[in-house]
């Protein structure tokens, strides 16, 4: 089944959200062991957008971000991106 990015319920997108947090709550804590330091992800908001859009989205700006590949009936890749300013180490 393909899922357009208009067809999206808000259960859909509270999903996607619960996904993201979870996979960057993940990786956040492999980052804190391999740096050693106390990492704290929040996710402020989501933004569903083809990926072949985020160049042009986020063009000249500097983001750092997580990618994740999404498997099952709503598969696909999530990236989460911050700005350069909002990450604190």
């Amino acid at each position: 089944m393909v899922w357009e990015l208009d067809n999206l319920t808000r259960l859909h997108r509270d999903t996607l959200k619960e996904v993201a947090s979870i996979g960057a709550n993940a990786a956040s804590t492999s980052l804190s062991k391999l740096t050693n330091k106390f990492i704290i992800v929040e996710l402020s908001n989501l933004t569903v957008v083809s990926v072949k859009d985020i160049p042009q989205i986020y063009e000249g700006k500097s983001n750092v971000g997580i990618l994740f590949n999404v498997d099952g009936d709503l598969g696909g890749v999530m990236i989460s991106l911050a700005t350069k300013e909002s990450v604190h180490m």
